[in-house]
């Protein structure tokens, strides 16, 4: 079923039973990416002209298992989903919604034993400024992790996150304004109880939430339109 038909549903049950929805949005608390948000908000970059973000991982055989969910197009769905949805969702609570302009996927390493792409990019268009965007995505990098990274160009500066784990100021020049020497270390269980008692779990952050898994849905229909 479309997240879209379903999440009705899972809206009335969480109301049936007095529970709150949950979901997790671990990249939007990290030191990092509170430190973008900041920037966006007040202006710091002005009018936002480009955005890249390139996610290169690996994930080999040992991790899509025989008998095992992963990899499976019905029980995974896709590497959007299973791998890169936070940093999809990072991109939409930075810049807001985003319209979807062209998509390639591809299987090229582990045609053998997965059903979902294992590469990708997707061309999209900021709606709020118009600005371009570009989202590279693979997990067929060899026996390792290589890069988790955001460039972005904007009028009054130029800033790139990168690392294994989206950690690093690698690069900022930004008018009148000084990067942290360091940023304070990301604490998992805080990132979580913050997540727990914030206004995500609040109907319009679970609103925002629903949004992300829709516009993952709106990528891989537009990429089987585009690549048959």
């Amino acid at each position: 079923m479309p997240f879209k038909k379903g999440n009705r549903n899972i809206q009335n049950l969480s109301h049936q039973l007095g529970r709150k929805i949950f979901f997790s949005h671990q990249n939007r608390y990290s030191p990092i990416s509170k430190f973008l948000k900041k920037l966006i908000s007040e202006q710091k970059l002005g009018k936002v002209y480009m955005l890249q973000s390139n996610l290169f991982w690996s994930r080999g055989q040992n991790y899509y298992q025989p008998n095992s969910w992963k990899g499976k197009k019905a029980t995974d769905g896709g590497t959007l989903y299973t791998q890169f949805f936070h940093f999809i969702d990072l991109i939409m609570w930075l810049f807001g919604d985003i319209e979807i302009k062209n998509v390639l996927t591809k299987t090229l390493k582990h045609q053998q034993y997965i059903e979902i792409e294992d590469t990708g990019t997707i061309a999209f268009e900021i709606k709020d400024n118009g600005a371009i965007g570009v989202l590279n995505f693979s997990t067929a990098v060899y026996e390792k992790n290589l890069e988790s990274s955001m460039t972005i160009i904007a009028e009054k500066g130029t800033i790139k996150i990168s690392g294994q784990y989206f950690d690093e100021i690698e690069y900022c020049n930004i008018e009148n304004f000084a990067p942290p020497l360091e940023l304070p270390k990301s604490d998992n269980i805080s990132n979580l109880m913050e997540n727990l008692t914030s206004e995500e779990c609040h109907p319009e952050g679970v609103k925002q939430s629903f949004k992300t898994v829709e516009k993952i849905e709106e990528i891989y229909r537009l990429a089987s339109e585009q690549n048959p």
